[in-house]
């Protein structure tokens, strides 16, 4: 007997882990700035059919960087977020038409440089001016991959602030990208009724992820956080650059 509604292909086995991979990805997020998305794309991808994995993430995301914001609303850097919004709003209705013809290896070593130069290099603090474009280009990547947060990451690492507001600032980013995104698949004719109950039971134990993510951030995030996210980030880069290889 199913605990709610759930599609054909997920077990009531799958879904408790589902729901508890969720909690452990947003306390992740949450705690280290980065890694969560990427680990829950990674789940997801050996669970759900290739046309829903893109979209089931993204409404996932949303939830939980919506909650990871929330949480440090006061401490979000909001002159950074306006901009980047409106370069997700272009970047997103566009989709990936524009790189449909690119070789994404090229874009995967791109971005690798771009997140290996954010850690061992000295990045100049991004101006809002610049937010729009890169907006606009995380946008399009997101629409391929599932996964852009390491970039954002690496983006607002230059902004160098407080672990709080990193998280926040972040956070924010992503909520509204995640949101973009998941209203053009919607207007594009994807359907999440199907999967809305499991979603949403992902999207509160995620809260709860955040939560004690968050908490454990204020309390000992001044001794690990920079650190634990130059590795993370440096992890993210090593795996687009074997990915690139392999696809060329």
């Amino acid at each position: 007997m199913d605990f709610f509604y759930l599609p054909a292909e997920i077990s009531n086995y799958t879904s408790i882990l589902m729901v508890t991979v969720s909690l452990l990805c947003s306390f992740i997020s949450a705690a280290a700035g980065i890694g969560g998305g990427l680990m829950m794309l990674a789940f997801l991808s050996a669970l759900l059919p290739p046309i829903y994995l893109v979209p089931i993430h993204g409404i996932i995301q949303f939830g939980s960087n919506f909650f990871k914001a929330s949480l440090s609303f006061k401490e979000i850097n909001k002159e950074a977020v306006i901009p980047f919004v409106a370069g997700c709003l272009i970047g997103s209705t566009m989709g990936g038409f524009i790189f449909t013809n690119l070789p994404t290896n090229y874009l995967k070593f791109g971005i690798a440089f771009f997140i290996l130069w954010s850690v061992f290099g000295k990045i100049p603090i991004i101006k809002s001016k610049l937010l729009l474009p890169i907006g606009f280009l995380v946008s399009l990547i997101s629409m391929l991959f599932g996964a852009s947060g390491f970039i954002m990451v690496a983006v607002v690492k230059s902004m160098k602030l407080p672990p709080v507001s990193h998280v926040a600032t972040h956070g924010a980013m992503m909520t509204f990208q995640h949101l973009i995104k998941c209203i053009v698949f919607g207007i594009f004719g994807f359907s999440f009724a199907s999967y809305a109950p499991l979603v949403i039971a992902m999207i509160v134990s995620g809260f709860f992820g955040t939560y004690i993510g968050r908490k454990f951030l204020i309390s000992k995030g001044q001794y690990y956080f920079k650190t634990v996210l130059n590795l993370l980030l440096i992890c993210a880069a090593i795996r687009l650059i074997w990915s690139a290889t392999q696809s060329m």
